[in-house]
């Protein structure tokens, strides 16, 4: 699997489980809803800042974004 899918995915799955909206994710990224949607749809790239940024939002450890599940 590409990393980029694993990591959008990840994101996306990681979202789901705390049962947070993309509403709440853009807020607290200061960005917009539309613009968080095409981060876990794969079409925003993400910088290693953002992607620490999401992990620590989520309460995870960025390095669990990058494991296969």
């Amino acid at each position: 699997m590409n990393l980029g899918i694993l990591v959008y995915n990840n994101i996306h799955k990681a979202r789901l489980k705390k049962r947070f909206t993309q509403e709440y994710m853009a807020d607290q990224l200061s960005i917009s809803q539309a613009h968080y949607s095409k981060i876990e749809k794969g079409l925003k790239k993400l910088t290693l800042d953002r992607i620490i940024q999401i992990a620590h939002i989520l309460e995870i450890d960025p390095k669990t974004l990058f494991d296969p599940i």
